[in-house]
C-alpha cells in the first residue's frame, strides 16, 4: 500500500548525511517510465484524464514535474484495489526543493465503469484503514505507522490518511487522500511538508475534477 517515494531528497535536507531512496506504494504506479502523463482508455465514455491532471503552472511556484517511482509493499498496496477493472488511468508528480513545501506531490486518476466506482472506492479506503503498522521490508527503514486523519472533504466522498516512518532519527510524514469524483477516483499523495500545505495542493489539484460529471 503505502508508497513512500523519493525519500532521498527529503532525507538529504532533514537528516543529512543519510542518502536514502524509499519508494512506498501509495501513489506510485507510474503510468510512464519518464514521468510524463499517460492515459489508457478502452471505452468511449472515459473522461480525458490527462486534461484533468493538475499542471506545474497551477500547482505553485517552486514545484517542477518529477518522475514517479513505483514500488509495492504487501499487504498495503492500495493501488492493486484502486486500479482493478479500471478503464483509464493517468498520473503526474511534482517535486520541490523548498523545505517548507511538500518534497513530492502526486496525483493519480483512475476511471472506473459506473457500476464499479463505488465498490472500488470503498475497497480502497478499507485497505488503507487496515494499514496501521507495517514493515517497510527491503527498503530497510523499519516500521511505518499510519492512521486516518480529518481533512476537508473533496469530491463526492473522500478519506484522508497520514503515515510516518523514522529515517535516521527524523520522522518523515506521508499524506494520502482518496476521493471520488463521479466515475473518477483520485489518489493524492504528499511526502514531507505539513498538513496545511497538503490541503492547499489538494484544493488546487481537485478544482477541475470537481466539474466532472
Amino acid at each position: 500500500m503505502v508508497a513512500i517515494a523519493r525519500w532521498g531528497s527529503y532525507v538529504r535536507r532533514l537528516a543529512h548525511p543519510w542518502l536514502l531512496v524509499l519508494p512506498l506504494s501509495i501513489v506510485a504506479a507510474a503510468c510512464s517510465a519518464n514521468g510524463s502523463n499517460a492515459s489508457t482508455s478502452t471505452r468511449p465514455q472515459v473522461p480525458d484524464l490527462r486534461a484533468l491532471l493538475v499542471t506545474a503552472h497551477e500547482i505553485a511556484p517552486g514545484y517542477s514535474a518529477a518522475a514517479p517511482t513505483d514500488s509495492g509493499i504487501s499487504p498495503c498496496n492500495f493501488q492493486q484495489v484502486l486500479t482493478g477493472g479500471a478503464v483509464g488511468k493517468s498520473q503526474v508528480s511534482f517535486a520541490s526543493d523548498s523545505t517548507s513545501a511538500m518534497v513530492t506531490f502526486t496525483e493519480l486518476l483512475v476511471a472506473q465503469p459506473g457500476e464499479r466506482v463505488d465498490a472500488q472506492y470503498s475497497r480502497t479506503v478499507a485497505r488503507l484503514k487496515g494499514c496501521r503498522r507495517f514493515d517497510t521490508g527491503q527498503a530497510g527503514l523499519g516500521t511505518m505507522t499510519g492512521q486516518p486523519i480529518t481533512l476537508p472533504r473533496v469530491g463526492e466522498s473522500s478519506a484522508a490518511f497520514r503515515f510516518v516512518v523514522n529515517v535516521g532519527g527524523v520522522n518523515v510524514p506521508q499524506y494520502l487522500v482518496v476521493a471520488r469524483f463521479a466515475s473518477v477516483v483520485a489518489a493524492f499523495t504528499g511526502i514531507g511538508g505539513n498538513t496545511s500545505e497538503f490541503e492547499r495542493l489538494i484544493k488546487v489539484a481537485s478544482a477541475d475534477l470537481a466539474k466532472t460529471r
